[in-house]
């Protein structure tokens, strides 16, 4: 009945082997911010926000998922990000566009938004690399 158990079991040891060279690799891995807010800005990372700013003004999810893939197909087109639309050009889409959109339109405000336990805000990012750090040092 044990024979179940070694897949598990080798994972397990995977598992292991990847988090000591993550270690390591970490303890001199350089961030280049400047090249990820560039790759930030490629593509539709704010997709989402957009969305669900629409479901906060009461859209529906369905309509407002709808209303944000024409506006990233205009997008597409004309060869332009998210964040530079404009709010005359959003309200041609839906009139529950308003003047605070633009708050969520680039990537910076959308990681600054998410201020919840686990979210993508600066604060919120420090506070688990403290909790990493102690329980990485711990162990």
């Amino acid at each position: 009945m044990q024979e179940d158990k070694e897949p598990l079991f080798d994972s397990i040891d995977t598992l292991k082997a990847c988090l000591g060279i993550m270690a390591e690799m970490l303890k001199t891995a350089k961030v280049n911010s400047e090249r990820m807010l560039k790759a930030s800005k490629k593509g539709f990372l704010t997709a989402t926000d957009l969305v669900y700013y629409l479901v906060t003004k009461g859209e529906s999810f369905r309509n407002a998922h709808e209303i944000v893939g024409k506006i990233i197909a205009f997008c597409e087109e004309c060869n332009m990000q998210l964040e530079y639309m404009a709010l005359p050009d959003l309200k041609k889409y839906s009139e529950r566009f308003t003047y605070d959109v633009t708050r969520i339109l680039s990537a910076e405000s959308s990681v600054k938004a998410k201020d919840v336990h686990g979210g993508t805000a600066p604060s919120r990012v420090k506070e688990a690399i403290k909790r990493a750090r102690a329980n990485f040092l711990h162990d």
